[in-house]
């Protein structure tokens, strides 16, 4: 989540007698360990996310004697480097400019996300081709206050990518055609 932070929610409709879940965690192919998540959604520190690395979290369930009896769901994840120096750029009236500069490891392209102060995504880009996105913001109040944030994305597939933030509002950014 950018804060080297995972998210684990586990969802269980107990059709197969399952009593509690075990999350196996596997770093570029070698065995690392094994967590039992709780029902409720898990934040898990995960100071082992470095970029350029393959991580693999494979969820399976457990009956009351203690058999992994299914695996429910398995998902390789490539971490990669952080997009660094986020930055606005105002070019029109209510249209800013993005940027940020280019990270390491493998990617098809960046996500950018706009978050109001109730922490609810309100826009959310995909950017392919660059490192740059201009947005119009005339749709929401000139005093609305975001948080934005840039990560890198693989296009079919979970990663986990630090994220660059940028607090901005309007009103901080001037325009002249000077």
């Amino acid at each position: 989540n950018g804060e080297n932070m995972a998210l684990v929610q586990v969802k269980d409709d107990n059709k197969f007698g399952i009593e509690h879940f075990y999350m196996h965690v596997m770093i570029d192919g070698e065995y690392c360990g094994t967590f039992t998540p709780t029902d409720e959604p898990t934040y898990i520190r995960a100071d082992f996310f470095q970029a350029d690395r393959e991580y693999l979290f494979y969820i399976v369930g457990v009956d009351e004697n203690g058999n992994e009896i299914t695996q429910t769901n398995s998902v390789w994840v490539m971490t990669m480097g952080t997009p660094t120096d986020l930055k606005a750029e105002k070019t029109g009236d209510r249209t800013y400019l993005f940027s940020w500069n280019e990270n390491t490891g493998g990617r098809d392209g960046y996500n950018l996300a706009f978050y109001t102060d109730d922490g609810e995504c309100e826009m959310n880009y995909v950017v392919t081709d660059g490192t740059s996105c201009e947005v119009d913001l005339s749709e929401y109040p000139e005093d609305t206050e975001w948080t934005v944030l840039v990560w890198a994305a693989f296009e079919n597939e979970p990663s986990v990518s630090m994220s660059a933030q940028l607090d901005f509002k309007e009103s901080d950014y001037q325009f002249s055609l000077a």
